[in-house]
């Protein structure tokens, strides 16, 4: 999710017809350490921090290089779920995507997820099964 207000509104869904199903949000996030919307990802994990059926808080739909800054400033007491995008960009004047061909992601980079909280890992927009059945996990 980009926005903290429609997880709000998530939230109070949850809580009205949830009746103890554990669940996770996840947000994308931009290069600011932000949400897409532009809200600081510190209070976007804490608002779903606050719910007793959260689980998890995830980010995905991300550039991989930004995740595990995201992870630090995130702060969270519950576990990390990261689905990052391939880390293309959508160039505009061209429009074409430009950046990395493969999804694959480096085994030191998911050493930093895991060592900063990340448990679950995956991928989303240009990274495909093979790439996530690279996966090594150290």
């Amino acid at each position: 999710m980009p926005d903290m207000q429609e997880v709000e509104v998530l939230l109070e869904l949850i809580s009205e017809f949830n009746s103890g199903i554990p669940f996770w949000v996840s947000y994308s996030c931009n290069s600011e350490l932000k949400t897409n919307a532009g809200q600081e990802f510190s209070e976007a994990t804490e608002l779903v921090n606050s719910h007793k059926d959260a689980f998890a808080v995830g980010v995905n739909c991300t550039a991989p290089n930004l995740i595990n800054d995201l992870l630090k400033v995130g702060n969270s007491k519950l576990p990390y779920i990261v689905y990052p995008n391939a880390g293309r960009e959508w160039d505009a004047n061209r429009k074409e995507w430009s950046g990395p061909t493969s999804g694959s992601f480096s085994p030191d980079l998911i050493a930093e997820w895991i060592d900063s909280g990340a448990q679950i890992i995956g991928g989303c927009c240009g990274v495909s099964p093979k790439d996530i059945e690279s996966i090594n996990i150290p």
